[in-house]
């Protein structure tokens, strides 16, 4: 008895699907591991008392920004 491989029973149509579906995949991963390294700051949250203000922050924020985060990213509400 002859042993047919899987890759011979494919039609060009099957192995065209596969190849992109490859692709596709492959696309996918790399374009997540851009992201993450775009990112690589943890969160901050400045949360004060009831007597507190915002502007008491000032001097934590410039530190923030003097390591490197974007001053777009700091903010006081």
């Amino acid at each position: 008895m002859r042993s047919i491989s899987v890759w011979s029973r494919l039609t060009h149509r099957e192995l065209l699907r596969l190849l992109l579906a490859a692709l596709a995949g492959c696309v996918l991963v790399l374009s997540g591991a851009r992201a993450a390294d775009a990112f690589r700051y943890d969160p901050v949250l400045f949360v004060h008392g009831i007597e507190g203000s915002g502007a008491q922050f000032e001097s934590q924020a410039l530190r923030f920004e003097s390591n490197g985060y974007p001053a777009t990213w700091i903010d006081e509400v």
